[in-house]
């Protein structure tokens, strides 16, 4: 019986179909619930509040565990923010804009990961 299976140019896998449905079930859930965190919508205010402070609300509101390297990121720095019912994203959006650093949203945790690349103009040749 075994060398019936190396006379054939290809072996056929019986289960590729039921592990490509596995894989792609297990992508959708992943994308789904990364759109289900950034859909998620907070209320967050104050006048003169540390980063530190939002991202505690950020946690209790959400149940949302921000993550940064304090080298990356000054959480002792105040903020002005008002935000009502709006969503995560347009938040850190918010928070992050002027400090050019990018996050992710993975399961239950915000990553704060690094400075975004920033855009060098070439010369123009004459």
């Amino acid at each position: 019986m075994m060398t019936n299976l190396f006379r054939h140019k290809y072996v056929r896998f019986p289960g590729r179909k039921l592990t490509f449905a596995m894989v792609a079930c297990m992508l959708m859930y992943t994308t789904c619930a990364q759109a289900l965190h950034d859909q998620q919508r907070l209320t967050v205010a104050g006048k003169n509040i540390t980063i530190q402070k939002v991202f505690q609300t950020i946690k209790k509101k959400t149940g949302l565990t921000v993550f940064y390297s304090n080298d990356l990121l000054n959480d002792a720095e105040k903020i002005n923010i008002d935000f009502h019912n709006e969503n995560l994203g347009t938040v850190l959006d918010y928070i992050l804009e002027d400090k050019n650093i990018s996050y992710e949203v993975r399961r239950n945790k915000v990553i704060v990961l690094s400075r975004k690349p920033e855009k060098k103009e070439l010369p123009k040749q004459v």
